[in-house]
This record gives C-alpha cells, structure tokens and sequence, in this order.
C-alpha cells in the first residue's frame, strides 16, 4: 500500500522486480490512498502482453475494499462453516 499516488515508475519497477522474481507471479497489486491517474492504470494494463501474461492492477482503497468485501461475501459460509467446526 502507497500513500501517495502510483506512476509509471512505480509500474516500472515492479515489472523490474516481477523479472527476477523466481517463482511465478499471477498478479502484482497496487493500493494506494490516493486517486488513480486513468493513463498509469492504462499503461499498468498495457503490461500484461509485455510480462508474459502478468496482471498488473491499481486499486484505490475503497476499490480495494469493495474487492475484498466482495471476496469475502462469496466466501463467508464456507469460512463461517470452517470456524464453527473448529
């Protein structure tokens, strides 16, 4: 998470650590507490081509919070059903 607002150079250097990260990355996630610029969240998507199909998002924090509450929404009674039977 940023406090502050995500550029390009942001984006570069994630794609930089993304290329000597061992393991496979399915997605690289910004979150930030600021607006998102809508030509860095265009070129964070024109990426993906570009990191052999890696997906790199920026999401403000109440887009990241509706994503998650959402998540957690489709979740929640499998989740509930594995507390309850601890």
């Amino acid at each position: 998470m940023k406090t502050r607002r995500i550029t390009k150079d942001d984006i570069d250097i994630a794609v930089s650590k993304i290329a000597h990260h061992s393991a496979r990355i399915d997605n690289y996630v910004f979150i930030t507490t600021e607006p998102v610029n809508q030509e860095v969240t265009e070129y964070a998507a024109g990426m993906y081509e570009k990191i052999d199909g890696i997906e790199v998002a920026i999401l403000d924090c109440t887009s990241f919070l509706r994503h998650f509450l959402h998540l957690f929404y489709r979740v929640r009674m499998h989740f509930l059903e594995s507390y309850l039977a601890t």
